[in-house]
């Protein structure tokens, strides 16, 4: 009995602080803003050399709406565990941030299509 008390605990802790840790990278503080900028450059740099065709546009545009997606469909998926383990969270929590990346990719290929067929003189 006192084993899953602790075992939810644990999680509960796991959880806040993966909380934490994305409300501090979210916030306007200039470490925050760093790390986000270095997390940021590897997707936007190879972003930039893909070309996603019509895929590009559809995520730069629905950005915000897709990040809220992916979270919430993760988020549902570990409430839907019976009881899910450290190494669930965990592995949950990687999944989320690949597929935050990838919207950041998918993004920076569509600016750079944008950039490519604006006119020279333009901008």
């Amino acid at each position: 009995m006192v084993r899953y008390l602790r075992l939810g605990i644990r999680l509960l802790a796991l959880l806040a602080l993966l909380v934490a840790f994305g409300v501090w990278v979210s916030g306007p503080g200039e470490v925050a803003t760093r790390f986000r900028a270095f997390v940021v450059r590897w997707p936007r740099e190879a972003g930039s050399r893909l070309n996603a065709g019509p895929v590009g546009p559809f995520v730069d545009r629905y950005a915000t709406a897709l990040r809220v997606l992916v979270i919430a469909v993760l988020g549902v998926i570990l409430l839907l565990f019976d009881s899910p383990s450290l190494a669930t969270v965990i592995v949950l929590a990687v999944i989320c941030v690949i597929l935050l990346l990838i919207i950041e990719m998918l993004r920076a290929s569509a600016h750079r299509a944008r950039a490519e067929a604006a006119p020279e003189g333009a901008g």
